[in-house]
């Protein structure tokens, strides 16, 4: 299908009901435009979408969507070099029943969505149902979710970050935008799991956390943390003195992270140790895990200081 140029023309109509449940196009490199310019016909009733090496498409919807019934539940996008937008400038029509995003091999992609959430209705914003999110090898992918995403994560239960090299935060968490405690605002994610991101110096980043004394409930659903050959990793979260609600948390890795110190900040332990893992003020907010794994993290001296 090398010299395919389009799937249907620009100008496509219907007057009858299209009943596609799933797409899947592959290698068809000359490709610029996956749906015509009023996709909708073939939206209604699509589930699946699948686009793989397609070195032409540079976005997957070329329209803006105001509104509209789209039934899509996985999007999978695999060696797309020049992608620069997953969806079009108002991606909330798409994200109302999209339960499994999978990037991979996208070069030429800096942000997932490409949206101000400030900019969109609160009934909208409770209609996300994204459940899985995972991104491999987009190495210009800079801003993996928005800043302050919890209407994405209401129901994401997992999220998988693989070699993608311009990543310095996973989550970035204004506080004084989204409240103090984040009462309201809990997201469900459950796991998260990254690897090989040269760049990851922490998972949260929180801003004006010292400006509250409260705790930061909204991540307290989080069962396992994964970190593996991310050189530059410090910080689970920071600023390392944020009451962060980690109480759920079962399970964490830290393997090959050869830039930490410590994996909470520069506070210094009561025992005069620099490098300790948890230090005392920070134990109880861990009070539920029950496997720690350790590789290559030749710096910490004390990992438990009671």
């Amino acid at each position: 299908m090398e010299n395919l140029n389009e799937i249907w023309p620009c100008d496509f109509t219907t007057s009858e009901e299209v009943k596609l449940r799933e797409i899947e196009v592959s290698k068809c490199e000359n490709i610029a435009n996956m749906f015509p310019c009023n996709p909708m016909p073939l939206l209604q009733h699509l589930e699946i979408l699948k686009v793989r090496d397609c070195g032409s498409i540079e976005a997957l919807f070329n329209t803006v969507f105001d509104k509209g019934n789209i039934s899509l539940r996985k999007i999978e996008v695999i060696g797309c070099g020049k992608l620069v937008n997953l969806f079009p400038c108002n991606p909330m029509p798409f994200l109302h029943h999209l339960e499994e995003l999978q990037v991979d091999e996208c070069g030429s992609i800096e942000e997932l969505f490409n949206i101000h959430l400030d900019c969109v209705a609160a009934d909208e914003k409770g209609s996300i149902s994204l459940k899985k999110i995972k991104v491999f090898r987009c190495d210009k992918l800079v801003n993996l979710l928005l800043c302050n995403p919890m209407p994405l994560l209401h129901h994401l239960e997992e999220l998988e970050v693989e070699k993608c090299g311009s990543i310095e935060t996973l989550l970035n968490i204004d506080i004084d935008c989204v409240g103090e405690t984040g009462e309201g605002r809990s997201s469900s994610l459950r796991r998260i799991q990254v690897e090989k991101l040269g760049k990851l110096q922490e998972v949260w980043r929180i801003k004006d956390a010292n400006h509250s004394h409260f705790p930061i409930r909204g991540f307290q659903a989080v069962e396992s943390i994964s970190i593996s050959s991310c050189e530059r990793f410090r910080n689970v979260y920071s600023p390392t003195s944020t009451n962060f609600d980690l109480g759920a948390l079962t399970y964490m890795s830290i393997s090959d992270s050869v830039e930490i110190r410590r994996k909470y900040g520069l506070v210094e332990s009561s025992l005069g140790k620099e490098n300790t893992l948890f230090p005392t003020c920070l134990i109880h907010l861990f009070h539920n895990l029950r496997k720690l794994e350790l590789d290559g993290s030749e710096g910490v001296e004390v990992i438990f200081e009671i």
